[in-house]
């Protein structure tokens, strides 16, 4: 009897790292935080999809909702370090969304959402 084969959800890693701001922990978040949830929400059956952020309140809020991350909460001038420690991660994901300064791009499937 042949098995039935399973797919996989493609995955998505939503990049909300801000590189040089002093406010990583600021107790609010920003539209397009809001946005990325609200993202999760409408996909998450049939995407596998993670978040990689330096803001310490949206990564508290996003594990809330069941959403997988990678922290990158740093101060300023240690969040590309903090970043770097996640590209293994990153990089085997299907596709890159950028929601913020992310200057640099490894990934070869990238969209930047402004």
């Amino acid at each position: 009897m042949a098995r039935k084969a399973t797919k996989r959800k493609k995955s998505i890693v939503i990049l909300d790292v801000f590189y040089n701001d002093l406010h990583n922990n600021a107790s609010f978040m920003g539209g397009g935080q809001k946005m990325i949830l609200k993202f999760y929400e409408l996909l998450k059956d049939k995407y596998d999809i993670s978040v990689v952020s330096s803001q310490k309140f949206f990564i508290e809020k996003a594990k809330n909702i069941g959403i997988k991350t990678y922290d990158a909460y740093a101060p300023a001038n240690e969040v590309i370090k903090a970043y770097e420690q996640h590209l293994k991660d990153i990089l085997e994901k299907d596709l890159m969304i950028i929601n913020n300064q992310i200057t640099f791009q490894e990934h070869p499937n990238v969209v930047s959402w402004v």
